[in-house]
């Protein structure tokens, strides 16, 4: 409070660039350091700025009697290669380890012959004499970098094996809240967390990651800073292969959850990456490592008895793995509609045209059309048109349409979309013949070309909505997450594939939400049983959103008060609904709370809709 008093007695005076900046700088320390004065030490995300801390002995000493508190208290061995003389970088490096809070911690350097002096000087200033740290030498390092990790993993004593490279640093509370996680869950065999991109003392970018997703992982390496695993885990997957850092790592993933898929994800800023003066091995060059990362996924792929193709992904450092379709399986799609004719065709004529696999079927399903035109339409389709009178309730007319189908595979398509991806049907089904899979849902375009489905997150205060709404289609979505096979909760019944067996299986639409929520609520149960949700941006489509009566909530007519608790407070959301759906959300809330209030990909930082069909 002193510090703002100051600024606030020198208002008058001070220069308004010099004030602005006082304030800013002010509520930026406000920020970092409240959850520490706070009553709970619930959360965390120290500051990257050890001084601000250093005038708090109060908040240090907290956090060393939690520390004590711990039942579990792991060594965790961190693995540091370097392949040049630039010592002032390593010092960086070895300062933010140095300044750990949780400090049960042993450190291997690894680094080329003739830089031993260096190495052991640069060492020396940071650490001293201490016997936490030790330098190994190795012949030409950059090529012999899987084996010279294979001699640590043999050597180390850590429970616990993090990866930190030169002149890169971690956050001072890295190795705590590793710590931290593994004494609330202590099987784990992998923990990542969130990272940055820095260019000296500046951030230039931030990469906040979703949990833990199988697909995600086959489509691209965001794992892989701060990574910590188990050493353990990693004896049993059989040590270290590869040339570089990034492949090793993505490859000895991929092993490791061959075997056990305990992965979890730590929603913080660990690991800073300096890319301005960034040193890589000798001979190292992108797409070699690329090429590695697809010889590691190709392998693992084998291992699995998974029949595909690894292809590059839509954007550079990402991956296609391309599942070979097993038969021609028939595919029903059901479209629902209510006059709109021009919209019915030219969805119709661009399935007709546009897609490649030919074993389907169109279903559409006549919601009490009344124009002639549209009559006209219906009755000179090729299609099968079924007829259903009643009042409109998506999930009925679905249920309905499924009752008829023949296909092995159903796919519910909204009246308003227009395929553009000729392999669209293939890309889906690719996904739901898996049987691990329960539903599969596309990429959705707006008509200017902006994002309006990629995937859907779950949270309390909208219950469900889209991720990268409204984000430009050539800049992939934030970290290209838009353009990337993943699995998520939920996806959008605008365009969902799932196989008539689990649709039948878990009983298909609830049909007391007529409008809204009942993709989620089938994707949920899908999910319940153990389904995996997949997302995939290789099957495209424009979504005419909101010009349908399916496509959007027009009749919102009250708000239903969603009751539930946060950090063990009574807290209330009010959501918009259709008239007489108060009731039936407040239900869907609390049938589905659990996934609802843990989505590990709902990132508060990201771009986020509200979710219609």
């Amino acid at each position: 409070m002193r510090a703002v008093l100051y600024y606030l007695r020198r208002v008058e005076e001070m220069p308004p660039d010099e004030f602005s900046q006082g304030m800013r700088t002010w509520c930026q320390d406000i920020v970092t350091l409240q959850p520490y004065l706070h009553h709970s030490l619930k959360t965390s995300g120290l500051p990257d700025e050890l001084s601000l801390l250093d005038n708090y002995p109060k908040i240090a000493l907290r956090i060393e009697e939690e520390i004590a508190s711990f039942h579990y208290q792991p060594l965790i061995t961190l693995i540091i290669p370097v392949y040049n003389d630039s010592f002032g970088l390593l010092e960086c490096t070895l300062r933010s380890i140095r300044q750990q809070f949780y400090q049960r911690i042993e450190i291997y350097i690894l680094g080329d012959s003739q830089f031993q002096p260096g190495l052991a000087q640069a060492a020396h200033r940071v650490f001293g004499d201490s016997n936490r740290l030790a330098i190994r030498q190795f012949e030409n390092l950059s090529t012999q970098l899987g084996p010279a990790f294979e001699k640590i993993l043999d050597e180390c004593e850590g429970e616990f094996i993090g990866f930190v490279s030169s002149g890169d640093t971690i956050s001072r509370e890295a190795t705590l809240e590793v710590t931290r996680l593994l004494n609330h869950s202590p099987d784990l065999e992998l923990i990542y967390s969130d990272e940055s991109k820095r260019a000296g003392t500046d951030t230039i970018h931030r990469f906040y990651k979703p949990g833990w997703s199988r697909d995600l992982f086959l489509s691209l390496n965001y794992i892989q800073n701060f990574l910590c695993c188990r050493t353990e885990s990693v004896r049993r997957a059989g040590g270290f292969r590869g040339r570089f850092e990034g492949d090793i790592k993505y490859d000895l993933v991929l092993r490791i959850i061959e075997q056990a898929e305990r992965i979890q994800h730590i929603p913080g800023i660990l690991y800073h990456e300096e890319v301005y003066k960034k040193y890589y091995p000798r001979e190292f060059y992108a797409d070699l490592s690329f090429q590695l990362h697809k010889d590691a996924l190709r392998n693992h792929l084998k291992r699995a008895g998974i029949v595909a193709d690894v292809d590059d992904g839509i954007f550079k450092s990402s991956f296609r793995v391309r599942r070979k379709i097993i038969g021609q399986p028939q595919v029903s799609i059901i479209i629902p509609t209510k006059d709109r004719v021009e919209l019915l065709k030219q969805c119709i004529d661009s399935i007709e045209s546009n897609s490649t696999y030919r074993n389907h079927e169109i279903i559409v399903i006549d919601n009490a059309s009344v124009e002639d035109e549209t009559l006209s339409y219906l009755a000179t389709l090729s299609h099968r048109v079924l007829h259903y009178p009643d009042k409109f309730n998506y999930s009925k007319i679905n249920n309905f349409g499924a009752q008829h189908a023949a296909g092995e595979h159903l796919l519910f398509l909204n009246n308003d979309t227009r395929v553009i991806a000729p392999d669209w049907l293939q890309a889906m089904l690719e996904h739901s013949q898996r049987e691990e899979v329960g539903a599969v849902g596309a990429k959705l375009l707006y008509p200017n070309g902006r994002i309006q489905h990629a995937g859907m997150v779950l949270q309390a205060a909208n219950i469900s909505g889209h991720v990268h709404s409204l984000t430009d289609l050539y800049n992939h979505g934030d970290d290209g997450l838009v353009d990337v096979v993943r699995n998520f909760n939920s996806v959008t019944g605008a365009c969902l594939m799932m196989r008539a067996s689990v649709f039948s299986e878990i009983d298909g639409f609830n049909e007391s939400l007529p409008i809204t929520y009942n993709d989620v609520d089938l994707c949920l149960k899908a999910r319940a049983r153990g389904y995996l949700v997949v997302y995939t941006p290789f099957a495209a489509l424009y979504h005419y959103e909101g010009v349908s009566k399916l496509s959007v909530i027009d009749d919102v007519g009250e708000v239903a008060e969603i009751q539930t608790t946060s950090n063990g407070q009574a807290v209330s959301y009010r959501v918009a609904v259709p008239e007489g759906q108060a009731e039936e959300v407040r239900k869907f809330y609390k049938r589905w709370e659990s996934f609802i209030r843990s989505d590990v990909n709902f990132i508060s930082r990201r771009n986020i809709s509200p979710n219609s069909n």
